[in-house]
């Protein structure tokens, strides 16, 4: 009984102390396992490299379209109206030239023959004038005297020729006047407008600075457009050489969506008071064939057509971030980089800020940011 006992408390240690030895073995033979929580992810992607080309800066925008002459024809001198043109109704189109009114032109028939009576009898007197001064030299001359130079101005009328010179500028003048007056009795269209108001009616008694009718230049129009201060740069604005960009124009108040030809004028001093961004001035005239569809105030649809862009990359809606930024694969990193976007349409945008050698990430990756560990998978070149 004892022997058998102590078999197996013998056999028992044997047991264990192999079990040590085989645990030892194993904790000196296994692998070592990484710390997974020190080494960072990296996030695996796609990237493309663009080509840069020359591209024709296309800026769109929106703008206020509005009259460029819009005019209140005003009486320049009193009279009863005894003409008023059939057509002046509101909407009636009328031409430069066209007579619009005609005012009582009696009176002023007669001032203008008066004030001609006047001319002949200062320009007679100053004739009879110069008769005088000559008389007066020979008998100076005659005389043989020693005059002061003051003397010799009075006796030579040389005062009394002035004041019959001054008669005969102030009886031109008020010829002139007569004149001008006979003929602003005929009031004309000053442009090619429409009619937009006719305050008064034939028979009417028209004092000066009556107004008579408004018009309204239906023919040229301005717009008012605002653009990014970074594009200014692609615009050419005209100057007396030549004119600036050419811009198209589309209507937005129908379907059709009719086009106009326009230019870039000028640059306007001030800024937009709620965005803050320059406003450049584009003008366009309705050809004689074209059915007016813009009208004061309407808002439109603009595409200036700019400078040449050198070096511009065409970029697909997807790859530009928060409206203004693309995500770059730099040396097994993530770069957030802005650009300046110059056109954009529905299915690709025109950017420069690039470079040739910028791998764009075409990956979407959650939670971006500067300075993320990538690993790049595929790179696509176009």
């Amino acid at each position: 009984m004892r022997i058998a006992t102590k078999r197996s408390l013998t056999t028992a240690f044997t047991i264990a102390v192999m079990g040590i030895i085989i645990a030892q073995i194993i904790v000196w033979t296994a692998p070592q396992a990484k710390n997974k929580a020190a080494e960072e992810k990296k996030v695996s992607v796609q990237t493309i490299t663009l080509k840069p080309q020359n591209i024709t800066a296309l800026i769109e925008t929106t703008g206020t379209a509005q009259v460029s002459q819009d005019s209140e024809i005003s009486a320049q001198v009193s009279g009863k109206i005894i003409y008023v043109n059939p057509i002046l109704k509101p909407g009636a189109i009328v031409k430069q030239d066209d007579i619009l009114f005609k005012i009582e032109r009696d009176d002023y028939e007669a001032a203008l023959k008066e004030a001609g009576a006047s001319l002949q009898s200062a320009e007679s007197d100053l004739a009879i004038e110069f008769g005088s001064q000559e008389v007066a030299k020979k008998e100076l001359k005659i005389s043989g005297r020693k005059l002061t130079l003051m003397q010799e101005s009075l006796t030579l009328r040389e005062p009394q020729l002035k004041a019959a010179q001054a008669s005969v500028t102030n009886a031109q003048a008020a010829l002139q006047k007569a004149q001008m007056n006979l003929e602003r009795t005929v009031i004309k269209a000053p442009f090619d407008s429409i009619v937009a108001n006719t305050p008064v009616s034939l028979g009417t008694i028209a004092t000066t600075g009556t107004t008579l009718v408004e018009l309204v230049d239906n023919t040229n129009f301005w717009i008012l457009a605002e653009v990014d201060t970074h594009l200014l740069k692609y615009i050419n604005f005209s100057n007396k050489d030549k004119e600036g960009s050419e811009v198209t124009i589309t209507t937005l108040s129908d379907k059709e969506g009719i086009q106009y030809e326009g230019v870039v004028k000028s640059l306007l001093p001030k800024t937009d008071d709620a965005s803050k961004r320059p406003i450049v001035l584009v003008e366009f005239t309705l050809e004689p064939n074209q059915t007016q569809t813009i009208f004061d105030g309407d808002i439109v649809a603009l595409t200036i057509k700019g400078k040449m862009i050198e070096n511009a990359y065409k970029l697909p809606w997807e790859l530009l971030k928060n409206s203004k930024e693309v995500w770059l694969y730099k040396n097994g990193v993530l770069e957030i980089k802005d650009v300046d976007i110059i056109h954009k349409n529905s299915s690709e945008i025109i950017v420069s800020g690039l470079s040739p050698k910028d791998e764009i990430v075409t990956t979407s990756i959650g939670g971006a940011k500067n300075g993320l560990k990538l690993q790049k998978v595929t790179n696509a070149g176009k």
